[in-house]
């Protein structure tokens, strides 16, 4: 989905809703009465909006701390037997798994046999997470996760190696830290409350440090925040 689209996933969004309303959270009243600025908004991330074909299917992906979730997956009746929904979630999950995310989550209804079927085929366990799905009771959603294996970035070439930090790293860091002849073309680490105190004026006579190497994350650069998009209802 690009931006400019929200329109066409409005509808097809309520089209799901209203083939198959026992296998969603959300409910066809309650997504038809979204404004149009939720739906264009969802083209803008920090997840993404795939869809099957020409608009025949959907599924949305979005970052939820360590992990991604997957939400709204439909496919429409007459392009179903095709592999538009194997598709569609392993769309979703090439687009989690570079973005450092450990694994793809969903919820799947009871009363959506065959996409739970299609989930433990493409290798999703059951967390043994149960609750009674909000849009009818009479129905049970059961978590399930993928594993997505990722495989940390690295870029090397002749001189240099990019990669994540790890803890192993530690010991090598504070030995580049102490050598004079290195640090003054670092960051000084982080400072300590005794450091902040000894400066003249305290903490307001001088800027912060940027931190060191030493606290970077072990996650690789440009990994999305951690909060999810506002975005409807699986």
């Amino acid at each position: 989905m690009e931006a400019g689209e929200g329109d066409r996933l409005r509808e097809l969004r309520l089209a799901a809703l209203a083939d198959a309303p026992q296998a969603f959270e959300a409910t066809l009243e309650n997504d038809a009465a979204r404004p149009a600025r939720d739906w264009e908004q969802l083209a803008g991330g920090p997840g993404a909006v795939f869809v099957a074909g020409d608009w025949a299917g959907m599924a949305a992906v979005g970052p939820d701390g360590e992990d991604a979730t997957l939400w709204g997956m439909w496919v429409a009746p007459g392009a179903r037997g095709r592999a538009a929904g194997r598709r569609l979630v392993e769309a979703a999950a090439e687009w989690a798994r570079p973005r450092g995310l450990g694994r793809l989550r969903l919820s799947v209804s009871d009363g959506a046999p065959a996409a739970r079927a299609l989930y433990a085929r493409l290798g999703f366990r059951p967390t043994g997470d149960t609750r009674r799905l909000p849009s009818d009771p009479s129905c049970t959603e059961t978590a399930m996760t993928l594993e997505l294996g990722f495989e940390p970035r690295r870029l090397e070439t002749r001189r240099l190696l990019l990669r994540p930090f790890e803890a192993e790293d530690l010991e090598a860091l504070h030995a580049i830290l102490s050598r004079e002849d290195v640090v003054r073309y670092l960051y000084p680490p982080p400072a300590t409350e005794q450091d902040v105190r000894a400066w003249p004026g305290g903490s307001r006579g001088r800027a912060s440090p940027a931190p060191g190497t030493a606290s970077a994350s072990p996650r690789c650069a440009g990994t999305p925040a951690s909060s999810s998009a506002t975005a409807p209802s699986a």
